[in-house]
């Protein structure tokens, strides 16, 4: 009777447990999220303007999803924003995200909220919180892992520094950031982390290698094809060729970054033809581009500007001009000194290289930790075998003195009944003779 019960018990508990693993299985595996949201993602580094039109279009569909999909959806929300260069204004829709994701320690998301909650507060000016959230991006990473974003983060890292004029700093995160980007073989990445690392140069009083890594960086664009690149790269290199005043050069790379269709970068472009045709002597043109500076979104751009515009109609005796340029080339750097947080920066940097130095104390603790009770363990066990060896051996030589002994009694023995037969024998010998 038990036997059939053990046996119904058998039958009916295998599927039971087969279930039972399936769902554990299914519990482990990362949350599958809608097709559409997954092509969406990758739509977004590709074409980032078709990506935020998308999934504009998707928003009252997601609003029916499981919380998961909702949050997940914002993410590329932020993602394909950030992507089109739309400012955020905002940081109310990243925070929402990052703390769900806080919240659940989602070691698969929780980075890439980081790093985009870094760029909202970049966009709000905020860059001593900016940097916080690249350092904590960093820190949510897999050791060795991630080396995409990880090399996105150190290159954001490195311009909050390049911003704060901090380029030690900036130069050692733009290193960082190439050798992440050379790991896996990203093209546009090492041009980009070039073109940097010979800013952070020039800035740093070495205009030689802003050109010789902007050469660098030009001529790997044009072997490789990537015409994206093309304007952005060639601007550079006539600022470096002007810093170095090679008049003719400058000329010839900022004519290539003027014609091209993919310069991204046009303020920085403006600036510099402005500066070179006022270096020139050419004080019209120079006002021409510094005109179209006026219309720019970057403060910077426009302080550099009304400056610019306020020397050259110093030169021209036009103090009115002047004086008006002046007024607001002064109201820009106030507000740029109002976003400026150099000493906060300086601090949160000192703070995270602190933390991290903790970490690496910690680690290196728990590793002697472990190392510690190794040797413990280790010690332990040879001790515990010498003891057991000692026993045994002791045994083994109780056992062997104890055959010695049987047998040197049993040579005794011997010994003694030969002496007895011997013995036996000399009498009767004796004996026989009287007879």
């Amino acid at each position: 009777m038990l036997i059939g019960n053990r046996n119904m018990m058998h039958k009916t508990g295998m599927p039971l447990l087969f279930f039972l693993l399936l769902f554990l299985l299914a519990a482990c595996r990362p949350a599958r999220y809608p097709q559409v949201l997954q092509e969406a993602d990758s739509l977004a580094s590709a074409c980032p303007d078709s990506a935020v039109a998308l999934l504009h279009g998707l928003r009252a569909e997601m609003a029916e999803e499981r919380r998961a999909v909702q949050m997940y959806y914002r993410l590329l929300c932020i993602k394909a924003q950030d992507k089109a260069y739309i400012p955020h204004t905002s940081d109310s829709a990243v925070l929402s995200v990052l703390h769900y994701y806080e919240d659940r320690k989602d070691r698969r998301h929780l980075p890439e909220a980081y790093y985009y909650a870094g760029r909202v507060y970049r966009d709000l000016g905020d860059a001593p919180q900016a940097l916080d959230y690249f350092g904590k991006a960093l820190e949510a990473m897999p050791q060795g892992g991630m080396l995409p974003l990880r090399g996105k983060v150190l290159s954001q890292m490195g311009t909050l520094f390049y911003r704060q004029s901090m380029y030690p700093e900036a130069l050692e995160m733009y290193k960082n950031s190439l050798a992440c980007d050379s790991a896996r073989g990203d093209t546009a990445g090492i041009i980009a982390d070039w073109v940097n690392m010979g800013l952070t140069y020039k800035c740093l009083g070495k205009p030689d290698s802003m050109r010789i890594y902007c050469l660098l960086a030009y001529r790997l664009n044009r072997n490789m094809k990537l015409p994206f690149y093309s304007g952005d790269i060639a601007g550079r290199l006539s600022w470096a060729y002007l810093s170095e005043q090679k008049y003719d050069s400058a000329k010839l790379f900022l004519q290539e970054a003027l014609q091209s269709a993919n310069n991204k970068n046009g303020d920085a472009l403006y600036i510099t033809a402005g500066i070179l045709y006022q270096t020139l002597g050419q004080a019209d043109s120079a006002a021409w581009y510094y005109q179209r500076l006026l219309h720019a979104k970057s403060i910077y751009a426009k302080r550099v500007a009304y400056g610019n515009l306020a020397q050259l109609a110093l030169e021209q005796n036009n103090l009115g001009k002047a004086l008006n340029y002046l007024h607001n080339h002064n109201l820009y750097a106030d507000s740029i000194q109002k976003v400026t947080d150099t000493e906060g920066i300086r601090r949160m940097h000192t703070l995270y290289n602190y933390q991290l130095r903790e970490k690496e104390n910690h680690r290196l603790k728990s590793i002697n930790e472990k190392n510690v009770h190794y040797i413990i363990y280790l010690s332990i066990g040879i001790i515990f075998l010498l003891a057991i060896t000692i026993y045994y051996f002791r045994k083994r030589r109780k056992i062997w003195n104890s055959r010695i002994l049987a047998i040197a009694q049993i040579k005794d023995e011997i010994y003694q009944r030969s002496r007895q037969c011997i013995h036996d024998n000399e009498l009767r010998a004796c004996l026989n003779f009287k007879v």
